[in-house]
């Protein structure tokens, strides 16, 4: 079993809603998204929805081999062992007014 994780990097400025926090990431900071889903919003109608966190350990930030941390950005982190089942789905959305 091998540790794996998949990282999103985002710009900071917008607001990140999941079933139970809502948070505004400032740029360094590094989340794990450990189940269900989550919409980050760079504005008042533009958002990202990630659907199918998973997490089974913290050892994210600094794997082995791992890139450096985007200091100038924030990271939703979703981890994970070898073999992977899981699915992550990420879509672009516009609120209509």
């Amino acid at each position: 079993r091998i540790p794996t994780k998949l990282e999103i990097s985002m710009q900071p400025g917008g607001k990140l809603f999941t079933e139970s926090i809502m948070m505004q990431p400032k740029a360094g900071d590094y989340l794990f998204l450990r189940n269900g889903n989550a919409q980050y919003f760079v504005d008042g109608l533009r958002y990202f929805e990630i659907d199918g966190g998973f997490g089974e350990h913290w050892n994210a930030e600094h794997m082995r081999g791992a890139f450096p941390v985007n200091s100038k950005k924030f990271t939703v982190a979703m981890t994970t062992s070898t073999p992977q089942k899981s699915s992550v789905t990420i879509r672009a959305k516009t609120l209509m007014k």
